[in-house]
C-alpha cells in the first residue's frame, strides 16, 4: 500500500460505492434503514429525483455525454426534449 501513489477519493470512487458510504452513515445517524440492495437503490432514486436536468446540463458530465453521442450518434443517451430546450 505505501507503493501506491497519492490518490484523490473523490476521483477514485464510483457513485455506487459512495451511496453505499451515505447509507451506513444515514443508518447510524437515523437508525435502521433497509440493509442491502433495497437500501442502496432507494437512496440513488432520492439522489436522482433531486438533481434536476438544468443541474446536468450544466456539468462537465453532460458535455462528455454530448462528447460521446456525437461520436457514436445511434445511441442517445440523453433526452433532447427535456434537457435542452
Amino acid at each position: 500500500m505505501d507503493d501506491l501513489p497519492e490518490a484523490d477519493p473523490w476521483l477514485v470512487a464510483q457513485g455506487h460505492d459512495m451511496v453505499g458510504i451515505l447509507r451506513r452513515g444515514l443508518q447510524q445517524t437515523l437508525g435502521e434503514i433497509r440493509s442491502g440492495r433495497t437500501g442502496t437503490e432507494r437512496i440513488s432514486q432520492v439522489l436522482r429525483s433531486a438533481f434536476s436536468d438544468q443541474h446536468l446540463r450544466s456539468t462537465m458530465l453532460a458535455e462528455d455525454i454530448l462528447r460521446w453521442e456525437a461520436v457514436n450518434p445511434t445511441y442517445p443517451i440523453l433526452k433532447r426534449k427535456t434537457m435542452f430546450s
